[in-house]
């Protein structure tokens, strides 16, 4: 009876001291995680304080599956940039918004040199695959 009893101690010692061990890791990698999240917040500070432009996507019209055609308003710039993947082009820069005249254009009239411009590269690109099927 005591080799067992003495055993059963040896082996509750044993899995106190490991539970103590577990303990120990679990404490220290708790520690590790928040010194990591404190360094994160106190580094990444720095780049919150800068003062940032003011800017704002006026409006989008996609023209394919991952192109856009984007008006993008820059301090007092409106540009107008085409987005696809992997890369962004500045297709032209419009007025400010302070010489932009309010009323909206007419269905049959195009206002804008950009709209233009783009209606005849439209008109032309199907007219060109319009003749290509024929």
């Amino acid at each position: 009876m005591t080799s067992s009893a003495s055993q059963t101690s040896v082996e509750t010692i044993n899995s106190l001291a490991l539970l103590g061990k577990v303990s120990v890791v679990l404490i220290i990698t708790i520690g590790v995680i928040l010194v990591c999240a404190w360094m994160f917040r106190r580094l990444s500070a720095g780049y919150g304080n800068q003062q940032q432009i003011p800017m704002r996507v006026l409006s989008v019209l996609n023209v394919g599956p991952k192109e856009k055609v984007v008006v993008v308003q820059v301090e007092d710039q409106r540009l107008v940039l085409g987005v696809a993947p992997g890369s962004v082009t500045a297709l032209s820069e419009l007025e400010p918004a302070d010489n932009v005249p309010s009323a909206p254009a007419s269905h049959g009239t195009i206002s804008s040199p950009f709209a233009r411009l783009l209606k005849g590269r439209f008109t032309a690109s199907s007219e060109a695959s319009s003749e290509r099927n024929t």
